[in-house]
């Protein structure tokens, strides 16, 4: 006796509940309503900008990293960053409490 599943349930691995994109690394994202992925094409915009010192070293919340800039020491405030990308993907928008809201456009 032989399991009478289809190709398509045999390719069913879970169920998504949510997506989310964080367009800043270290920053707050956004949950997506839908995505296009491939195998091998990760969430669009996920991670796709960060932030650097004056020195060019990136700056992350992780408390000690030796390699980023800002005296190796993390900014953990960093998460009350929110960002998300328009729909086309040309203008990043920034926003944090106690702060005007800021648009980086035709960052393609």
């Amino acid at each position: 006796d032989t399991d009478a599943t289809s190709d398509a349930d045999a390719d069913t691995c879970g169920t998504v509940r949510s997506i989310h994109r964080y367009p800043v690394k270290s920053c707050g994202g956004e949950e997506l309503s839908e995505v296009s992925l491939s195998r091998l094409s990760p969430v669009p915009g996920d991670r796709a900008f960060m932030w650097v010192d004056g020195e060019g070293k990136f700056i992350t919340q992780r408390p000690k990293e030796p390699r980023q800039g800002n005296g190796g020491n993390g900014v953990p405030k960093m998460a009350t960053i929110e960002a998300s990308l328009t729909a086309d993907g040309t203008t990043l928008k920034l926003s944090a409490d106690g702060l005007e809201p800021l648009e980086v456009e035709s960052i393609t």
